[in-house]
């Protein structure tokens, strides 16, 4: 144990490490996410337009329907892209038996 722990002094006097494992890191943590404010210009407005929703109607009181976040997800998804990007056909095809049948009959 003796030898162990001059050895380690010696390295320690030196800058290197004395052991095997790595130095740490420093690592930065995220700030939480705060719910409650908007993430993108979509929500701002949506959240402004209920502000001034229930300013206006103050007879009501509490009793705003929140929408739900799928429903508004839902709606920023449909606006952003369609979903479907399926080709639809609005006259069936000719059959092209006849232009075969010439290709053949030339060569």
């Amino acid at each position: 144990m003796d030898t162990q722990a001059m050895v380690a002094d010696v390295r320690k006097k030196s800058g290197l490490s004395h052991t095997k494992m790595n130095e740490p890191k420093i690592v930065m943590n995220k700030p939480r996410i705060n719910k409650e404010e908007p993430r993108n210009a979509f929500d701002e407005e949506v959240k402004l337009a209920m502000a001034l929703s229930a300013s206006l109607d103050s007879s009501s009181g509490e009793n705003l329907s929140v929408p739900q976040p799928k429903q508004l997800q839902a709606l920023r998804s449909r606006k952003l892209r369609p979903r479907s990007y399926s080709f639809v056909e609005l006259e069936p095809r000719s059959c092209k038996c006849s232009v075969f049948e010439e290709l053949q009959v030339i060569d």
